[in-house]
């Protein structure tokens, strides 16, 4: 539960319990009641979301969850209880998005190897290379007349793919490129998912993200 549920929670307890002692005393006493227990009680959650605060943001807000104590009717006060799977899946869900990040809007891939010439591999940009790879291979290009023509992620030269082999080894290169990132993504949720602590599966995730 987070700071904001939790203090919305106990407001609307607060209130259920007015609106009880409204019921019960129509004289009016329920008033005074009331601001007793208001007075009591925001100062206690106030201060405890203070507290609690920066722990919670900085170690994910929704990896706790509330432990309630008492009789199991109206709590005695509120825990934030630390929950691993849940923290571990929020990790996952991240090496995820940044793998996706990696690959559409990263460098690239680079053609010939060492060359300093990277190519996109965008959503749009694979689209273009598997277009071009499947016109190869039903032979509707002309490379003599017409060659196909790429950008570098740059913008700063334009490659003119003169031959199947050349389209070949381009197109090798980025499906090796994207496989080197799903394969990263892969082991690092694998090492998350079966961290057996905090302390682990941060490392693994920590690992990741700075490769």
């Amino acid at each position: 539960m987070t700071p904001t549920t939790l203090y919305l929670d106990t407001i609307g307890r607060v209130l259920a319990r007015f609106t009880h002692r409204r019921e019960q005393q129509p004289d009016g006493s329920w008033i005074t009641t009331a601001l007793e227990q208001t007075q009591t009680a925001l100062p206690a959650l106030t201060e405890r979301l203070e507290v609690d605060f920066d722990r919670i943001y900085k170690g994910f807000a929704h990896n706790y969850h509330q432990r309630v104590t008492g009789d199991g009717t109206e709590p005695d006060h509120y825990d934030l209880v630390f929950d691993l799977d849940q923290h571990k899946t929020t990790l996952m869900h991240t090496v995820d998005t940044t793998a996706e990040t990696r690959i559409h809007r990263g460098p690239g891939f680079e053609f010939p190897p060492d060359s300093g010439l990277f190519f996109s591999l965008s959503a749009n940009a694979q689209t273009k290379w598997n277009g071009l790879v499947n016109a190869d291979l039903l032979g509707m290009l002309d490379y003599d007349n017409d060659p196909p023509a790429v950008r570098t992620t740059d913008d700063q030269t334009e490659v003119m793919i003169t031959d199947s082999a050349t389209l070949r080894g381009m197109w090798g290169s980025a499906m090796m490129t994207i496989r080197h990132h799903l394969d990263a993504c892969r082991l690092a949720k694998g090492a998350i998912y079966d961290a057996t602590t905090k302390a682990d599966a941060d490392t693994a995730f920590d690992a990741y993200m700075g490769d």
